[in-house]
């Protein structure tokens, strides 16, 4: 399933499917795609719609992921009951279904795909934010209820936070059943097309309707826990996903380093990428190819770079994600930032990473947040981006600003 935009996750989504968002220098849908081969699946219906031609263009017909891609076209947005109703000539016998956008690992997928003898599985885990997910009551082993995820009650504009945390204030309107919610993920039989046609005449129909419907008929749906499950919400949840994802990588390096380039734990550089001397790259840390950085930066844990992408002498990385064609100029300090597609920043850039507290139903923590920045914007030489702001795409800002509230596409500040 990845026909949707993604519109929680703009402006990272502005031009590709959630399902495109590099991590790691991988898309999202690259490592489903992995996982589900090594649960033993080697054929894959792919619901597109949205930002279409970049999932096609990427992945083909699978044969370079030792997969069979077919692909299905959701012309009209109906929900993923509807996404998934495209599938019903395809398939004649059980199925998993997944959604695009999230990162699975193997293990939980192996459990839905040896359950036998039951009409509906699900895959479910444990969570400290259920709120954000449909929350699963269970009964032993089976699902005896279903809280789809509640709504914004609030907007932080009122407390003096930037908009960006009105996402995060989240308020159920009845109480926790649990904190096991539903990844999404599902194995079903064929029997569940007819009773999509079954379901309301309602314009839009959601996966987890179709869940209340089995419910509400007294259909039994196992549910299984996987370890493994990785999402993104928001677009300072991608930062977290990648911190999750690198630790995995094993680093591996290419390029050129130069003698007095300093390379700690595992770091992944790619081919004809130039480490410049002086450098100090501490890993988990990628690095695509065709890069040119230094001399004299130092890129802290947790950091992806994509491909072709200059940072100048004297500057500082960590926590952070930086996509492809961009270019950071000399002195720059990026922390805990997503700086997307084409990018340009000047001399002294800086995100400022002030703890922000982020309060939530029953509970507040703090965030040391830096910014979002949209593909194609200019920054130019001494911006200072504030604490959670969220720059979108194609902004021009001048130089010597302190942005300290939201800008949107297409902003020019002089």
């Amino acid at each position: 399933m990845t026909a949707g935009q993604g519109s929680r996750l703009l402006p990272l989504t502005q031009s590709k499917t959630k399902g495109m968002i590099n991590i790691g220098n991988r898309p999202i849908l690259e490592y489903i795609i992995n996982a589900v081969r090594s649960a033993g699946i080697s054929d894959i219906l792919m619901v597109v719609g949205y930002g279409e031609e970049k999932v096609m263009n990427h992945f083909g017909d699978g044969r370079d992921y030792k997969m069979k891609i077919t692909y299905l076209h959701q012309k009209r947005f109906l929900g993923t009951a509807h996404a998934l109703s495209l599938a019903k000539d395809h398939l004649d016998g059980d199925f998993l279904v997944l959604p695009g956008d999230n990162i699975i690992d193997s293990k939980g997928l192996e459990k839905l795909v040896q359950c036998k003898n039951e009409e509906a599985a699900i895959l479910v885990t444990s969570c400290n934010r259920p709120s954000k997910y449909g929350v699963i009551g269970l009964k032993g082993d089976y699902v005896s209820k279903l809280v789809e995820k509640p709504k914004i009650t609030g907007d932080l504009l009122s407390t003096g936070m930037p908009s960006i945390f009105s996402l995060a204030l989240w308020e159920y309107k009845e109480e926790t059943i649990s904190n096991i919610i539903s990844t999404g993920t599902y194995r079903f039989s064929p029997n569940v097309f007819q009773l999509i046609e079954e379901m309301s005449t309602k314009d839009e129909h959601t996966l987890a309707d179709l869940i209340q419907h089995l419910l509400e008929q007294g259909r039994r749906i196992r549910a299984f826990e996987t370890d493994l499950w990785v999402d993104a919400v928001y677009p300072f949840d991608i930062i977290d996903m990648n911190s999750i994802i690198l630790p995995m990588s094993t680093g591996a390096v290419g390029g050129r380093i130069e003698k007095s380039a300093t390379i700690v734990g595992p770091v992944t550089i790619g081919e004809d990428s130039e480490i410049r001397s002086g450098c100090y790259i501490q890993g988990p840390v990628v690095i695509g190819k065709g890069c040119v950085i230094g001399p004299n930066v130092v890129i802290n844990p947790t950091t992806s770079i994509g491909q072709n992408v200059v940072v100048e002498p004297f500057t500082v990385i960590r926590n952070s994600v930086i996509m492809d064609d961009v270019n950071i100029k000399s002195h720059a300090h990026i922390s805990n930032s997503v700086i997307a597609e084409g990018v340009k920043v000047g001399i002294g850039f800086m995100t400022d990473t002030t703890p922000s507290t982020v309060r939530l139903h029953e509970y507040s923590h703090s965030k040391q947040l830096g910014a979002i920045i949209g593909e194609d914007s200019t920054i130019g030489h001494g911006v200072v981006v504030n604490s959670g702001v969220i720059i979108g795409c194609r902004a021009n800002i001048s130089s010597q600003k302190t942005i300290d509230r939201n800008v949107p596409n297409g902003t020019v500040i002089m």
